[in-house]
C-alpha cells in the first residue's frame, strides 16, 4: 500500500451495551481517552427516575399498560403504573427507574410503540 501512497490504521472495537457505543480495545486507549469513556459509563449507569403518562381510551387501557410494563421489564427497569379513570379516557402514569441511558431509550421507545398501537383510535395524549 505504501507504494501506492496509501496508509491504513486498524482499530478494533467492541459494542458496549452500557453506553450504546463502540469502545476501542486495540490499540489501547490513552489514559485521557480511557478516563472519558469511564466517565460516560458512570453517567450512563447512574440511576434515575421519571414519570411517563399516556391518556388513552378505556378500551386501550389494558393494551397500553401491558405494552409499557413489558417493555420496561425487558429493559431491566423498575416500573409501576397508576390509572386515573375518567368518563371516556384513562390517564396511565408509569413511574420508571433504572440506569439513565436505558431510561432515556425506554421513554423514546415507549412513546413510539404506544402511539403506533393507538394511531387508529386517535393516538395517546400526554
Amino acid at each position: 500500500m505504501h507504494t501506492a501512497g496509501l496508509r491504513a490504521d486498524v482499530r478494533v472495537s467492541n459494542w458496549d451495551e452500557d453506553i450504546s457505543e463502540w469502545r476501542q480495545v486495540d490499540p489501547p486507549l490513552s489514559d485521557r481517552a480511557r478516563e472519558l469513556v469511564e466517565a460516560r459509563v458512570r453517567e450512563a449507569m447512574q440511576r434515575q427516575a421519571c414519570e411517563l403518562s399516556f391518556r388513552v381510551g378505556r378500551r386501550d387501557c389494558v393494551l397500553v399498560e401491558g405494552l409499557v410494563l413489558d417493555l420496561a421489564r425487558r429493559r431491566g427497569l423498575d416500573c409501576a403504573v397508576e390509572a386515573e379513570r375518567g368518563l371516556l379516557r384513562v390517564r396511565l402514569t408509569f413511574s420508571v427507574s433504572g440506569p439513565a441511558l436505558k431510561l432515556d431509550q425506554f421513554v423514546d421507545h415507549a412513546r413510539k410503540v404506544v402511539n403506533s398501537y393507538l394511531w387508529p383510535t386517535g393516538g395517546a395524549g400526554g
